[in-house]
């Protein structure tokens, strides 16, 4: 089961590489999705840097290995990427898949980590980068001005291999990143950087570190706390730059997401919920099936009980009555008076009783 729900997983994750525009996936040979991932090291990602009649030709383009995957289809950060608080499993929509680009970009600025491999797009403004292991890449953006106007081939995301439109594994994926265009704004701009959580307020620091850069540049550090509402703004001439933000010294047991709507960048602290069959333990090891088990044993004691003593005392007041020790009360003698219903109900106490002797285990000899 565990195998199959991984698989659904990394159909969506393709999935929404496929939506977003910028990844598609060809292949001459292909293994049935439902078949096990080949973990191969000859894997091709092509990707086309053109857009609306614009060839992006003569650009560097770096890749960068960010997770590998198993033959179950599960992934996991790779490489540099390995110590960092970023969650990549369990990611299946659109939007966490941009938050995961954007905080991989935003590290990889902070901390200067050297790509996995360099090309140069070709006339046609393609680039193709081979022998690749399976696993999960980000591919660097492209930016050029013309005009006054910057057009961005985004940064993006790719899986390798992929999934086709039959379901099948790819192990040649093809990708055309999505272009966007912005024009700067005249004056200066006003950005801002907000802190989230989600942790249900368990265990949260009193503050966080942030560090704001400028193409890669550090422009200042920030401390975010309750003080400031964990937020922070400033201002800046738009001249096109790039500004990213990253945070310092993740708090222990929490992971790390950055989102950008706009001027505004939103860094969310995520403390992953205790997995099912991994409770933290508390001190209480407490059988429950022997309890269980105690109760019914004393249940049954007491009926045994309950039911001899009843028949004990109707043959002990039948004996006195007879006796003459007490008086006269109706009472029969169990087996043997008159009443034949009474026999029935004393036949079917005594059948219980022999029930519940029968699970007694009998003394061994010796």
């Amino acid at each position: 089961m565990k195998r199959i729900s991984y698989r659904i997983a990394n159909f969506i994750l393709i999935a929404a590489l496929l939506l977003s525009g910028a990844v598609t996936a060809h292949a001459a040979s292909t293994t049935e999705a439902s078949e096990k991932v080949q973990l191969r090291s000859d894997c091709t990602l092509d990707v086309a840097y053109s857009s609306d009649g614009m060839v992006f030709a003569g650009q560097d383009i770096k890749l960068w290995h960010i997770a590998d995957i198993t033959e179950d289809a599960q992934y996991a950060l790779a490489g540099s990427f390995r110590s960092y608080p970023i969650q990549v499993t369990g990611t299946s929509s659109q939007s966490e898949w941009d938050e995961m680009t954007i905080t991989l970009n935003s590290y990889i600025l902070a901390d200067g980590i050297a790509a996995d491999q360099t090309a140069k797009t070709d006339a046609r403004g393609k680039v193709v980068f081979d022998n690749l292991t399976a696993g999960i890449y980000l591919v660097s953006s492209v930016r050029t001005e013309q005009d006054g106007k910057y057009y961005v081939l985004e940064s993006f995301l790719a899986a390798v291999p992929g999934v086709d439109s039959e379901g099948q594994w790819v192990y040649s994926v093809s990708a055309r990143p999505k272009m966007s265009v912005h024009t700067p704004a005249k004056g200066e701009v006003t950005y801002k950087v907000v802190k989230a959580w989600r942790d249900g307020g368990r265990g949260r620091p009193v503050s966080v570190s942030v560090e704001v850069r400028r193409d890669g540049q550090l422009q200042q550090s920030v401390t975010l706390s309750a003080e400031n509402n964990w937020m922070y703004t400033w201002k800046a001439v738009d001249d096109g730059s790039v500004w990213t933000v990253n945070e310092v010294n993740v708090p222990a047991g929490y992971t790390v997401g950055i989102q950008r709507s706009g001027d505004t960048f939103s860094i969310t602290n995520t403390k992953p919920e205790t997995p099912a069959g991994n409770n933290p333990k508390t001190g209480d090891t407490t059988n429950m099936t022997l309890y269980v088990l105690l109760m019914a044993a004393s249940g049954l004691a007491l009926l045994v009980v309950g039911i001899m003593t009843q028949l004990g005392l109707q043959v002990f007041l039948n004996i006195a009555v007879v006796s003459g020790l007490v008086p006269a009360t109706g009472i029969s003698l169990p087996f043997f008076s008159y009443g034949g219903t009474a026999l029935a109900l004393q036949l079917g106490e005594m059948g219980i009783v022999l029930s519940v002797s029968r699970q007694i285990p009998a003394p061994r000899n010796g």
